[in-house]
């Protein structure tokens, strides 16, 4: 199993690459003055953000210190709408890509991923495309034949294990940090502002919420909201984790594990991946899961006890041993939580 992880500006390279085994890029570029809103072509950081490369020169360098180290480096081009009509900007931008030497492009746009692989990138299929079963996977290799596809973050092992067995495809799945489902492909269905959704602003309480029959929401419901709005917050979107699933993951076949968060801190983006690594080798050098488990390094995975015993930080619960230890064992191992 290999690591995807994120790289920008903030970091140390060399140092990462002892821990990953390919990385993934966004860049933001200023467009023609003639463009007022000129659009963002992947999803993280904004305009201003620190989760992307500004320009080209920096970019550039780091793709060939990559290169140097036998990385790959892969572009994010993953946004839920890629104006058609602007098809001279993003393929400017890959063309761009493929000079500097890159690797691939990571999209959910088919026409996006036809030319990435006219010019010579591997392409990706993104989680942003909402590919959640066997059919729809075996449409989108047919249609574009992907490196590999990146599945959503709220699919069970079962299912994964599913989709891995019927179209043999290559999978990237989820392994480190930012756990929002909606992050997928139903990013701005549920959870903005304008739409008052529970899992983003339920703490702005001075808005009044009402049920579907136009009645006030109990103190007793919007206090359980302002609850989930926390957990939201503080567990799942900052830590959430999925290193409990390694061992089971490989066994099923796949291939590429992701570090989430290319606007987080150099430093916090090579802890993940050393974690990320202890654990693939820990799964490798086990003969089954409950030893794996055994050899998890629980303190750096995982500080916040209440976090992993209430599954609210897991990508995969049902493969979480303190979920399924007995009430009576947990105490025992609560040490190992930190």
């Amino acid at each position: 199993m290999k690591i995807t992880s994120p790289l920008n500006e903030s970091c140390c390279l060399p140092l990462l690459a002892k821990e990953a085994d390919e990385f993934y890029v966004g860049i933001v570029e200023k467009e023609p003055e003639a463009c007022r809103i000129p659009p963002l072509y992947n999803t993280r950081g904004g305009r201003s953000g620190p989760a992307n490369f500004r320009d080209w020169k920096s970019l550039e360098k780091a793709v060939k210190e990559a290169s140097v180290r036998n990385r790959p480096v892969y572009l994010t081009m993953n946004a839920h709408n890629i104006d058609p009509d602007r098809e001279n900007v993003w393929k400017r931008i890959l063309d761009r890509f493929v000079q500097i030497g890159g690797t691939g492009v990571i999209s959910a746009n088919l026409d996006c991923l036809r030319y990435g692989k006219e010019i010579g990138l591997k392409c990706s299929v993104s989680t942003i495309m909402g590919l959640y079963n066997v059919e729809a996977i075996r449409w989108i290799v047919q249609e574009i034949r992907p490196e590999r596809i990146v599945l959503s973050r709220d699919l069970t092992l079962e299912e994964i294990k599913e989709i891995r067995r019927e179209t043999g495809v290559a999978l990237e799945v989820f392994g480190m940090n930012f756990g929002c489902r909606y992050s997928n492909a139903f990013c701005f269905g549920s959870h903005n502002h304008a739409t008052k959704g529970f899992c983003h602003a339920v703490g702005q309480m001075e808005w009044e919420y009402r049920n579907r029959n136009g009645e006030p929401m109990s103190g007793d419901f919007l206090l359980k909201a302002d609850l989930n709005h926390w957990l939201y917050t503080n567990a799942l979107l900052e830590s959430a984790c999925g290193a409990c699933a390694v061992y089971s993951l490989i066994e099923m076949g796949i291939d590429h594990i992701k570090i989430v968060g290319r606007e987080l801190d150099g430093d916090k983006i090579l802890e993940s991946a050393v974690i990320m690594r202890r654990c693939i080798e820990a799964a490798e050098n086990s003969q089954t899961v409950q030893e794996y488990w055994s050899k998890l390094p629980r303190k750096n995975i995982q500080k916040n006890r209440y976090g992993c015993y209430g599954g609210y930080q897991c990508y995969y619960p049902e493969s979480c041993p303190e979920l399924n230890e007995k009430p009576a064992d947990r105490d025992k191992g609560s040490e190992c939580l930190g």
